[in-house]
This record gives C-alpha cells, sequence and structure tokens, in this order.
C-alpha cells in the first residue's frame, strides 16, 4: 500500500497539474491529426506529379493499394489493379490537385478531392483540356505507413469554368485536423463503425424509396457537405447541395455494396448502385429511371455521435460518360 504521504503529495500534483496534462494530451492529438493531414494531401500531391512524369497507368500502380476499388465507365465497380497491369501508356496527360481533405483521429483513413484535367499530350501541356471534372479519393495507412488510395472516383463536368477559381479550403481543412480530439482507436471500433455505416446507408435508401430522396438527404447531410454529379458543377455546402439534387424525384433502389471506417470510428465510405426517379423529357410520361454508382464519405465527432454525410459522388452507369480521367485501356477516374 502506498505511504499515506504519497497519498497525499499525488492528490495535490494531480489537482495542480490536471490543466497540464489535458493540454499536453490535446497536443499530441493536434499534432498526430495535424501531421496525418499533412502527409495525405503531400501524398495526393506526388500521385498528381507522377502522373504527369511517368503517366496515368504507372502513377496508378505506384499510389493504388492492391485491394482498390475503382469504378470504370458502364461495367461494374472493379477490385485490383490486374487491370492496369496489362494496360498500355500512351502520352495523354492527366493532372489533378486536392482543394479539400480530412482525416480521421486515428490517422489511418483519409480522403482528397479537388479538379482534374486531361489532355492529348504531353505538348498540349499548357493549351485548354479536352476534358475536366473532380476527383476523389479515399486514402488508408499501410503498415508500412504509407498512404494507398482505397477507392476512387469521382464526376466529369461539361464546363471547364469552375477550373480557374476552384476555392482552396485546404487551409480550413488543416484548421479543424488542429482542433482535432483525440479518440480511442482499435479495430473493435472499426468493425462496429462498418456495420454503422452500412446499416445508416440501408436507412437512407428505405427513407428515400418511401419518402423521397430529398428530404432523407437533407436529415443527414453535414453541413459543409460537397456534392458531385455526373456533367453537373460541384455543389459546396448543404444549401447549394439541396438545389443540385432537386430534380431527384425519388429512388427505386438503394444498394450500398462495401464500407470502410476509421479505427477511431469517426470518419468512413460507403459504395453502392442504385437507381434514381429523375423527370422524364417527354410531358405526363412517367419518371425516366436511373441507374447510378455512388460513393460517400460520412464523419461524426466521435462514437457516440450520428454519421453525417460529408461528401457524395454520383455518376450514371448508362453509355453517355465521358472518357475524362481514363487511363487507356484500364482504369477510369471520371
Amino acid at each position: 500500500m502506498p505511504h499515506p504521504r504519497a497519498l497525499f503529495c499525488g492528490a495535490a500534483a494531480l489537482a495542480a497539474g490536471a490543466s497540464a496534462v489535458i493540454a499536453a494530451s490535446a497536443a499530441h492529438a493536434d499534432e498526430k491529426a495535424v501531421a496525418a493531414w499533412d502527409s495525405v494531401v503531400q501524398a495526393e500531391e506526388a500521385f498528381s506529379n507522377l502522373s504527369f512524369q511517368k503517366g496515368m497507368r504507372d502513377s496508378f500502380l505506384a499510389n493504388f493499394a492492391d485491394d482498390v476499388l475503382t469504378f470504370p465507365p458502364n461495367a461494374p465497380m472493379r477490385i485490383g489493379t490486374d487491370h492496369l497491369k496489362s494496360g498500355t501508356t500512351d502520352d495523354s496527360v492527366l493532372t489533378w490537385h486536392p482543394v479539400f481533405a480530412a482525416v480521421a483521429a486515428s490517422g489511418d483513413l483519409g480522403y482528397t478531392t479537388g479538379p482534374w484535367e486531361y489532355r492529348k499530350s504531353k505538348a498540349a501541356a499548357d493549351s485548354k483540356p479536352v476534358a475536366y471534372g473532380n476527383y476523389v479519393s479515399v486514402w488508408k495507412r499501410q503498415p508500412d505507413g504509407t498512404w494507398k488510395v482505397v477507392t476512387d472516383f469521382g464526376a466529369s463536368r461539361a464546363s471547364e469554368s469552375f477550373l480557374s477559381n476552384e476555392p482552396d479550403r485546404r487551409n480550413a481543412d488543416r484548421k479543424r485536423a488542429e482542433q482535432q480530439k483525440d479518440l480511442p482507436a482499435s479495430d473493435t471500433i472499426r468493425d462496429d463503425a462498418i456495420k454503422s455505416l452500412l446499416a445508416q446507408d440501408t436507412a437512407f435508401g428505405a427513407n428515400a424509396v418511401k419518402s423521397g430522396f430529398s428530404p432523407a438527404f437533407e436529415s443527414i447531410e453535414a453541413p459543409q457537405v460537397q456534392v458531385y454529379s455526373y456533367r453537373r458543377m460541384p455543389a459546396i455546402g448543404d444549401r447549394a447541395a439541396n438545389r443540385a439534387q432537386s430534380d431527384i424525384l425519388g429512388v427505386k433502389e438503394w444498394h450500398p455494396d462495401r464500407a470502410d471506417a476509421a479505427r477511431s470510428g469517426d470518419l468512413g465510405y460507403t459504395v453502392g448502385t442504385a437507381t434514381l426517379l429523375l423527370p422524364a423529357a417527354a410531358d405526363k410520361a412517367p419518371p425516366e429511371q436511373q441507374p447510378i454508382k455512388y460513393k460517400r464519405i460520412w464523419r461524426r465527432a466521435d462514437t457516440t455521435q450520428p454519421w453525417q454525410i460529408l461528401l457524395e459522388v454520383m455518376n450514371t452507369t448508362g453509355p453517355a460518360l465521358s472518357p475524362a480521367r481514363v487511363a487507356p485501356g484500364s482504369n477510369s477516374r471520371p
């Protein structure tokens, strides 16, 4: 048993040093979150630089995880990189840069998104791109400490205008990382988070089928939500997102197929397929049924809080998809 004086001195020291302990813990959380945030942004920038220097195929192989989930046009979602290894290369140029980024408190999962541009050759590097859009990369920390892309999906758009003044919100995102509180992290927390994500996304689908897409979406969107849809301008913020999706009349089917989450349970994603109901081209005709593939990034303050949609990207599965951000004979990043 400790000596009574030791107990007294320990209690006094605890009272006197409580604020210092809390401050040190918060500083540790800040440093870990900011370091992870910086490193995932740097990984994305290095990925783009490698794409310009060595081409899309080699840069994708260098940065994609072995079990990466990609979304080729007019085809089911694809797992792995075998199709890249057998692909060919050419002189086309694909470049991009991150303007949004977020990382989990555990520092093992993050995402970046921003504009991409596609040109037919390096000789045309200073010319107008022939295709453009927004990418969304989800990065996962590997056992050796490096980052690898585990899902890659985005949306092309009809207009280039957003690229010239793309808002760079990385300073605000980095400040959020500086304010990130430390959270417990474990495989059990991750497994429970994956289950809750799939349940949340499934519940959204049921609600959307019953009550309509917009009411279901608005009930779980984050105020700073981002929405990227095929051939549309990006929508940033809940009001813009709601306007951008106001023409979705309803949902016929919604099927989350896969999910993953950070070991801290505060950041995760779902991917899946759905059939939306859109306005018909002809008056009084029934709604058009539009099959889509989607990816959602979800965030919550901690495991006691509900999930909110931080980002959504949807692409049609029909033949009208642009070839933009496609490595010839291999992977698509539109």
